[in-house]
């Protein structure tokens, strides 16, 4: 199978949501069993799970993520990563914005913000208390987050001026115009922990197969079905070929960013991803629409706020002192459930993205 995109974000409530830039208000909650009653051998709810710089994220954070996410069977290990890295993520980014950047959210705001809220749970027939308490959320993990949504935002609005967005958009103009590629590749496959020795063997390997098209001994159809490692192409040869796609959504970063600087006919040099070593030969290319900035602030503005966000943490990740704990033991069965309402599905593991935010895409086999 080719490797195609499957990274999903957990949802964080409202935090982070940018999209429109509107106020929190509840939604009809799912109705959640409660879990079995805690033992002496179960860790206690505010037990912490990481520490990041010194401050603990508790267990019942955790608890409260995986709750919201389809955790198929054997998964459990991927999704008690996935969830503790998007915990990682978020403290990280209410620490960046209370700590570094300083942004501030007045007691005016924040009450507008809760007064909406509760007409809203007024129309729905219920009261702002009686819908948190369903949810088993606080009054005050309910302000606390939409603060931290409101710290965001400001942030965002502070950095997004027309001019910022429309240099970014420029630079992005294969993203926002619907520009697309078709391409085909070759790849040579490396663990995460290859050795610099195996990856200088696997680079001299594949710079090999390159010469050998680029002398035309070979054509890069016949060579990929040759010597690429791409499971898909191994059972169904097709040349390499991985068909259109746009900028941004189907593939891993570095792969579709080298594809996209490539002209049509254009053969890249060799391009590094966590799969392993490629090589990329684009052969047809859609340049896409002119990008209406009036019209697409939006869609702009969403996208620069979450490429905004993944930088922020890979900075604070740089000097962050992060302190993961192993999975408590018996994990999965604190988790409530309502087995009625669908849940999201588990995200992948590794992302740098909180939830809220565009994620970057990510293939799997």
């Amino acid at each position: 199978m080719r490797e195609r995109v499957h990274r999903a974000a957990v949802t964080l409530l409202a935090a982070c949501a940018i999209p429109g830039l509107g106020a929190v208000s509840p939604q009809q909650p799912a109705t959640a069993q409660p879990p079995a009653a805690a033992t002496s051998s179960k860790p206690a709810r505010d037990e912490p799970v990481a520490v990041v710089n010194g401050r603990p994220i508790p267990l019942a954070d955790l608890i409260d993520v995986l709750a919201k996410i389809q955790i198929p069977p054997g998964s459990e290990q991927q999704a008690f990563e996935s969830a503790l890295d998007y915990l990682v993520n978020r403290a990280l980014l209410r620490q960046f914005l209370d700590e570094t950047a300083r942004v501030t959210v007045s007691a005016d705001e924040l009450k507008k913000i809760e007064d909406e809220a509760r007409a809203e749970a007024n129309r729905q027939g219920t009261s702002l208390e009686s819908f948190l308490a369903d949810t088993g959320t606080t009054i005050e993990e309910f302000r606390d987050q939409i603060a931290f949504e409101r710290k965001w935002r400001n942030y965002v609005t502070q950095q997004a001026t027309d001019s910022e967005l429309k240099a970014y958009a420029e630079q992005n103009k294969d993203l926002f115009s619907g520009a697309q590629v078709r391409a085909s590749h070759i790849l040579i496959k490396l663990e995460p922990n290859a050795s610099p020795e195996e990856k200088e063997k696997a680079r001299q390997r594949l710079l090999a197969i390159r010469q050998e098209i680029a002398d035309q001994k070979i054509s890069f159809a016949d060579a990929a079905n040759k010597y690429s490692e791409d499971e898909g192409n191994r059972e169904q040869p097709s040349g390499g070929d991985l068909g259109k796609f746009p900028r941004r959504g189907i593939y891993i970063e570095p792969f579709a960013q080298a594809a996209f600087a490539l002209q049509k006919g254009q053969l890249s040099d060799i391009v590094e991803t966590e799969y392993g070593l490629h090589l990329i030969l684009v052969t047809d290319r859609e340049e896409g629409q002119p990008i209406d900035f009036e019209r697409m602030r939006n869609v702009i503005l969403n996208q620069y706020a979450a490429d905004l966000q993944n930088q922020i943490i890979e900075q604070m990740r740089k000097t962050a002192q992060i302190d993961l704990k192993p999975m408590p033991k018996d994990l999965f069965q604190l988790i409530p459930r309502d087995e009625s309402q669908p849940a999201a599905p588990a995200p992948a593991a590794g992302s740098a993205t909180p939830a809220g935010s565009a994620p970057p895409a990510q293939p799997s086999r």
